[in-house]
């Protein structure tokens, strides 16, 4: 494991609505940082994709009102992928098996972000909690089970087959991490063993 705060080898900042994911984008600061939705996995799963078809690549946010929103979520971590562009892919999961990508950005990323004390912070919990990645991971690292709460602002991403929920909606920075304190489920979805 690399040390916490670092920046892993083999990463650089991403391309694809990069400055929305960051919260770099002119429309951030409209975004409900102070009012968090409480949801679960299953709602956010019958939600239908608004991006057009082929995606510009600085589409602005606003693709749907989830954009301008703040969601906490809460599920069983189950694994953890350090991706190119250096955000953390985590998917957690609740009771019933229904799966949720959360992205934690690289702060070193995000220079000029709305959020950055916020999001290094985050990293750095996220880091604590789960290890720290000496570069971008080939696959996923599967968790101790461990029930967290997230929070993050509502993203719709492309559906490029992406783990978790199959419609492309993330959150995406996170922009809080905390285990519940709970007691971990005694096995993971079949589909994740």
């Amino acid at each position: 494991m690399a040390s916490i705060g670092t920046l892993p080898d083999g990463t650089k900042a991403g391309v694809l609505r990069w400055e929305v994911k960051t919260l770099q984008d002119d429309m951030a600061s409209q975004v409900a940082f102070d009012s968090p939705v409480d949801i679960g996995l299953d709602v956010i799963a019958g939600w239908q994709n608004p991006l057009p078809h082929p995606l510009p690549k600085q589409f602005p946010r606003g693709a749907g009102p989830e954009e301008f929103r703040v969601y906490r979520v809460t599920g069983m971590a189950l694994k953890i992928k350090l991706e190119g562009d250096g955000d953390y892919h985590i998917v957690i999961e609740d009771a019933s098996g229904v799966q949720l990508d959360l992205e934690c950005v690289q702060p070193q990323f995000a220079e000029n972000s709305i959020k950055l004390p916020v999001l290094t912070e985050v990293r750095q919990a996220t880091e604590r909690l789960f290890g720290a990645s000496p570069h971008k991971d080939r696959s996923y690292r599967m968790l101790d089970l461990m029930e967290v709460t997230i929070t993050g602002v509502g993203f719709w991403d492309e559906e490029h087959g992406q783990a978790g929920i199959g419609n492309g909606f993330e959150l995406h920075p996170i922009l809080s991490i905390a285990p519940t304190g709970n007691a971990p489920r005694l096995r993971r979805s079949a589909q994740h063993r």
